[in-house]
């Protein structure tokens, strides 16, 4: 069965889809308020299925498709007002919305995603030197501000999302900027 992150503004909404999906025996991983949470959380588990609102206070989830792995499937639930336009790797669902439907609508998304794998970004992708570049910028921020490691790598990654540029460029920035000082 496919694990699934729910994101929602509205966390009474949230907590309405989260107890129908346990109750038909789904597993809910995590939940989030944002688009950046639900950004986060998808790139640091296996989810395969995120389950969100129209609109966060950060980001659309149009946005929010573009930013989040494709082998994740992603079902908006929003008012067909709101939501006119298909995107493809989005499916939609009208609010306000029926239980069985919720249930349907999710169950056949597990069946259709049956064990496909993500492909993990990052790390696997990055050459040797790259690794190198995102190891001494970690390092730097171990150094100079007393992070952790997790707190490092999160803290990169959040500068690379908000500046829309690659971890190994924000790390090379981040080596630019310490060096200076």
């Amino acid at each position: 069965m496919a694990e699934i992150i729910l994101a929602f503004a509205k966390i009474e909404e949230g907590k309405r889809i989260k107890n129908t999906l346990i109750r038909h025996g789904h597993h809910i991983l995590s939940t989030a308020g944002t688009g950046l949470q639900a950004i986060q959380l998808v790139a640091e588990t296996d989810c395969g299925i995120l389950i969100s609102g129209y609109r966060f206070p950060d980001m659309l989830c149009t946005k929010l498709r573009e930013d989040i792995d494709e082998a994740v499937d992603m079902l908006v639930i929003a008012p067909s007002n709101l939501y006119r336009e298909a995107v493809p790797g989005i499916v939609h669902l009208p609010s306000p919305l029926m239980v069985y439907t919720l249930v349907d609508t999710v169950a056949m998304m597990d069946r259709q995603s049956g064990g496909r794998k993500r492909r993990k970004k990052g790390s696997s992708h990055r050459t040797a030197s790259q690794e190198e570049i995102l190891s001494r910028a970690k390092n730097l921020l171990f150094d100079r501000n007393g992070m952790g490691e997790e707190e490092a790598h999160r803290y990169i990654q959040k500068l690379s999302m908000d500046q829309g540029v690659s971890m190994v460029e924000t790390a090379q920035k981040i080596i630019a900027l310490k060096s200076l000082y």
